[in-house]
């Protein structure tokens, strides 16, 4: 379907991709939208660099206790019944975990002060509908946060009650500090990813002329220039995308993503392959399938940027189905009718969308 264009509360600031990134962020805290400030990346300096500092400390943490094993980790790798050789394995994972984060918060900041890139991400045109969507989707962000927090106390309350769950919850402690470096990041990403969308949908709304959203008529088609001049945005369109995802953009901040949410089903792995307790191979095979799924959850949205640019499926929306559906139209005159075959061509044989960094473009069918 085609995108409908929402209204945009009055009370809602629109200043700019920053300030819609910062609602994102109290969207998703929720009841707890008052520490927002004290998260990193979009507010000020001093409250990014304290979360870094305490990432940098999470880590120092986990080194510590590879090297030096407190009698609580000592206690819980008897707990899980890891061979003895295994026991440091666990924790030098736990290292890589907490180094993605802290990474993906700096790339994050970095994005957003990049002033090559703030020209595509403060577009006048595009920060209004971004600001309505994000304002749309606060109960989303709420159900995660209501979530986490949910399994965050239910960890907290056993771990008074059983010894066992009180050696995770210290093992994990610092984990929740990274909490609030990824949420941060998250947000940054997830803005970035829904205005590559809104600027893909607003460029097939100029080829759709059968629903209310679309943008031209079959009278403003049946002109070469038409067909000129949207080669032309097709053009912008596909640098703005190479520009926000480039590695040193966007691209580093979905692989530092992907790559941490991989370095905690290695850690659920492990702890699978080396317990010899039924329960926890049972408990970690269960969140590593989950963590696969929110991997799967933030990279679908991407798939869905380059499908909008490239598909050819059938009952699909996109670029390629929409301009298809004017070769040899009867309206148009032969000279609009060459100028509409060669755009086609163009768009066919110079694919859009959204690339990740080592990986290539990231599609549908990739992801199933």
């Amino acid at each position: 379907m085609a995108y409908v264009e929402p209204l945009v509360p009055a009370e809602l600031p629109t200043h700019d991709f920053q300030q819609v990134v910062r609602d994102s962020i109290r969207c998703t805290l929720g009841p707890l939208k008052f520490i927002a400030r004290a998260f990193p990346v979009a507010w000020s300096p001093s409250a990014h660099y304290l979360n870094v500092l305490c990432g940098a400390c999470s880590i120092i943490f986990y080194i510590v206790c590879v090297a030096i094993p407190p009698r609580w980790v000592i206690g819980l790798c008897e707990e899980f019944r890891f061979p003895t050789w295994m026991r440091p394995i666990p924790g030098l994972l736990f290292v890589v975990a907490a180094v993605f984060p802290m990474v993906q918060t700096c790339v994050a900041r970095m994005v957003l002060q990049n002033e090559d890139v703030q020209i595509i991400l403060n577009d006048p045109e595009m920060i209004p509908k971004l600001a309505a969507r994000a304002h749309d989707s606060r109960t989303a962000f709420k159900l995660q946060w209501s979530l986490r927090c949910v399994s965050y106390g239910i960890m907290v309350f056993l771990g008074f009650r059983n010894k066992f769950m009180l050696h995770v919850m210290l093992t994990l402690m610092p984990s929740f500090v990274l909490t609030f470096q990824h949420v941060s990041s998250d947000a940054v990403l997830g803005q970035l990813v829904a205005l590559s969308k809104l600027k893909v949908e607003t460029f097939c709304s100029k080829l759709d002329t059968q629903s209310t959203t679309g943008e031209s008529s079959l009278k403003q088609m049946n002109n070469a220039q038409f067909w000129c001049d949207l080669t032309r945005q097709h053009l912008a369109l596909d640098k703005d995308l190479e520009k926000l995802w480039r590695l040193d953009h966007g691209g580093a901040l979905l692989l530092t993503d992907a790559a941490t949410r991989f370095s905690w089903q290695l850690i659920l792995a492990v702890f699978a392959v080396g317990t010899q307790r039924w329960d926890v191979v049972i408990l970690s095979t269960s969140l590593m399938l989950a963590s696969v799924c929110m991997l799967l959850k933030t990279l679908y949205p991407v798939a869905q940027v380059t499908s909008l640019c490239q598909s050819q499926v059938a009952n699909t929306e996109s670029i390629p189905r929409l301009a298809v559906e004017f070769v040899n139209h009867g309206e148009l005159t032969p000279e609009a009718q060459a100028a509409q075959s060669r755009f086609l061509h163009y768009v066919l044989s110079t694919p859009a969308g959204i690339e990740m960094p080592l990986v290539g473009l990231i599609t549908q069918s990739g992801l199933v």
